[in-house]
């Protein structure tokens, strides 16, 4: 007999629904899939003090909303404060379903999904003069 935490079912199907409403939600129409964000977190770096750790904090959500075109993926990062990023030009790495990989083609930005699993990843890079930060988040995909 299998037992079912009848709370965390109800939270699930609770955030489902949420997720399928997701584009309503956030006033998104005309895409053809949304990556939305669970969890993200930062790590930096400074290169002024060699023996500092490396600080790691969570970060801002976000979904990605995404449009497929002529062999591109163009998507833009809308977040939970209702800015939103300008739209940006994805180079595809890797499409043979059910893994699809795109990002920025200098390798700043990069996604990597399972439509299978519905669920992907991804990361983005920033260099400055006086050290580095990675961002790194889990996903939805959801399609329209």
């Amino acid at each position: 007999m299998v037992y079912v935490n009848k709370q965390r079912l109800f939270l699930f199907m609770a955030f489902f629904c949420q997720l399928i409403l997701a584009g309503n939600a956030y006033g998104v129409t005309g895409y053809d899939f949304l990556l939305k964000s669970t969890d993200c977190k930062i790590s930096r770096v400074t290169f002024s003090n060699l023996r500092a750790e490396v600080h790691t904090r969570k970060a801002d959500d976000l979904t990605l909303v995404c449009n497929r075109r002529n062999g591109k993926i163009f998507c833009y990062a809308k977040y939970k404060n209702g800015t939103e990023d300008q739209v940006f030009e994805n180079t595809i790495f890797f499409d043979n379903p059910p893994f699809l990989a795109f990002g920025d083609p200098k390798g700043s930005d990069y996604a990597w999904v399972n439509t299978n699993e519905q669920a992907g990843a991804y990361h983005s890079r920033m260099l400055a003069e006086s050290g580095m930060a990675v961002k790194v988040c889990k996903f939805i995909y959801l399609t329209n």
